[in-house]
């Protein structure tokens, strides 16, 4: 069956079914494609962005998060596209980058543990060891001990925080 090239809706769907079985390079094209027909749909570079840090390709990953950022700023997704593009700079081993990105995205969500986690975790790699720790110790304090965050961040926090931050 032929696709009609105008139906953004075909393009969108496909990629996003494309995304959900991490065919990454599919969506990624399906949704440039989309993009195409609908330049203001606000979850697309998002998309795109995600597709592209799976791909590993960060550096287009950050464009695409940029972006996003760029033409809404007052989106939904925005503290994901913040987390997300700090990810990619992170693992650029922009840390500085990482750290306001994971910053911005404490701004608006005080309880998006894992941007609280991942801030100390660039802090540490940044040469911050003080910083990292009072992200690790306010982790630990403000995190519900009952919950799968918890029990997924803890052991990272609690090796670099009993190794490094006792002496703090």
């Amino acid at each position: 069956t032929e696709i009609n090239p105008k139906n953004f809706k075909a393009y969108y769907y496909m990629a996003k079914a494309k995304y959900n079985v991490d065919d990454y390079l599919g969506a990624k094209a399906d949704f440039q494609r989309a993009l195409e027909l609908r330049p203001k749909q606000v979850d697309i570079y998002a998309y795109i962005g995600y597709a592209n840090f799976k791909l590993k390709n960060y550096s287009d990953s950050i464009k695409d998060y940029t972006k996003s950022i760029e033409l809404f700023p007052n989106n939904k997704y925005l503290t994901n596209v913040f987390y997300n593009r700090g990810q990619s700079k992170f693992n650029l081993k922009d840390y500085s980058g990482a750290i306001s990105d994971y910053s911005k995205v404490l701004e608006i969500d005080i309880k998006y543990y894992e941007a609280l986690f991942a801030r100390g975790l660039a802090k540490y790699n940044f040469g911050d060891e003080l910083g990292a720790c009072k992200d690790f110790g306010k982790l630990m304090q403000i995190i519900d001990k009952s919950s799968l965050e918890y029990k997924e961040l803890i052991g990272n926090v609690n090796q670099i925080y009993n190794e490094e931050c006792v002496e703090f």
